[in-house]
């Protein structure tokens, strides 16, 4: 099997003022490799305010986001 990765959306947003948000958007797809078709697929996205308006803050928000991703990417493999 290939877990396969694209990511759609991967920003931080300072247009509705104050927090930022981040928003993080990836297509996870899974791929049996002996005959190359897909198992089953899945959309996940999150939205994270900054804890401050600048590069850390937003480096913090990217990091919270990515963690609840995966975590429900292992879930949804584990299903």
């Amino acid at each position: 099997m290939i877990l396969e990765i694209s990511i759609l959306d991967f920003v931080q947003d300072f247009s509705k003022g104050e927090p930022s948000t981040v928003h993080i958007s990836w297509l996870a797809t899974l791929i049996r490799t002996k005959d190359d078709q897909v198992v089953k697929s899945k959309h996940f996205k999150t939205t994270i305010k900054a804890p401050a308006e600048n590069a850390k803050g937003g480096v913090v928000a990217f990091n919270q986001g990515t963690n609840i991703i995966v975590n429900e990417i292992a879930k949804w493999l584990l299903d």
